[in-house]
């Protein structure tokens, strides 16, 4: 058996660019799975990663204060009343920017995590060769599959993609000989 870690490459992300930490933010999607909604993760990873600490917000608010205003402008931003709070206001533009982050990389994030499923199974297939894949065949498939997935679907939609392209590299559909 030919071990080989990754057969299917992984898209790339397309970063805003204002924060540092984006990219790994970007890679907490691959810690849901199941039954949990697509936007819901995106709202619980873009909530969990705002900055808790003063010195942390405002060494970053600067780089996003298109985020800030949007998020005012949206109404997420707290700032009605006399009780104006800037650092809870920062944190909202957090929310934003990484939340349009995950957003505007949800198809590659989609393929990337059915890609991992597949390459999990290719490490460990015994039951073919896997040098007469046709890896390509197998992406293009995986990207077809991924452009019909919706934010309001659940994880396990992504997870019956890759079942289902698993079947049919079983089933010898993506052999090139």
């Amino acid at each position: 058996m030919t071990t080989i870690t990754e057969h299917i490459e992984n898209r790339g992300y397309e970063l805003l660019g204002n924060l540092d930490d984006e990219e790994s933010i970007l890679e907490d999607f691959f810690n849901y799975s199941g039954g949990t909604y697509i936007c819901d993760a995106i709202s619980e990873i873009a909530d969990g990663s705002i900055p808790i600490y003063n010195g942390d917000i405002w060494a970053g608010a600067s780089s996003i204060s298109d985020y800030i205003e949007e998020a005012i402008s949206e109404g997420i931003a707290p700032t009605h009343g006399n009780d104006i709070d800037l650092m809870r206001i920062f944190q909202a533009g957090y929310y934003v920017y990484y939340q349009q982050s995950l957003y505007d990389n949800l198809e590659n994030l989609c393929f990337n995590f059915v890609a991992d499923k597949i390459n999990e199974f290719l490490s460990d297939w015994e039951g073919g060769d896997i040098d007469n894949l046709n890896i390509s065949e197998i992406e293009k498939s995986i990207g077809i599959a991924v452009s019909e997935v919706d934010n309001n679907d659940y994880f396990s939609i992504l997870e019956d993609k890759a079942s289902y392209i698993i079947s049919c590299i079983e089933g010898g559909e993506y052999e090139t000989e």
